[in-house]
């Protein structure tokens, strides 16, 4: 046998006053390229390959941001990582993130549930909210002390990409 080797990881800044945190990846555009590199990431094959609804964080060259999903078409499958990104990149993504995918995969709008019929969605614990609020006012939604309830209705603009 040979020594013993024990490892400690330590985010910097630490995380511990940051009781909320969404995950993502793997990263898909950068700079207006795709740079989807999934299994240097850690994801694995089946994960990149997989067919299924997809979401994104996306920004645009003229400082646009937007969360985009894409879903299968009636009895289809949805997008490979690969194809996610040539999407967004022919919608004129200047960086994109996957969020999620599969069944999880939903968009809300005034509190409704716009991408999908609700009864084929996933149960949901955490999900990435957008407010627009007066200055000063408070965000619907979140409690007094700032925090934000898991499911979060978002009440913006949206754009549906014909198919």
């Amino acid at each position: 046998m040979g020594t013993l080797l024990t490892l400690r990881q330590q985010p910097t800044p630490s995380l511990a006053n940051s009781p909320n945190i969404l995950g993502g990846g793997p990263l898909l555009i950068q700079g207006g390229r795709t740079v989807l590199n999934a299994e240097a990431e850690g994801f694995s094959k089946a994960f990149i390959t997989e067919q299924a609804p997809r979401s994104a964080a996306v920004t645009f060259a003229d400082g646009r941001f937007a969360l985009i999903t894409v879903h299968n078409r009636v009895g289809g499958k949805g997008p490979s990582l690969a194809e996610m990104a040539q999407l967004l990149q022919s919608l004129g993504a200047v960086n994109a993130l996957n969020l999620d995918g599969g069944s999880s995969t939903q968009l809300f709008l005034g509190g409704e549930m716009i991408d999908r019929d609700p009864r084929t969605a996933a149960r949901v614990h955490n999900g990435l909210g957008i407010f627009q609020a007066a200055p000063g006012a408070a965000v619907p939604g979140t409690t007094s002390a700032g925090t934000a309830p898991a499911l979060i209705p978002v009440s913006l603009p949206a754009t549906r990409i014909p198919e």
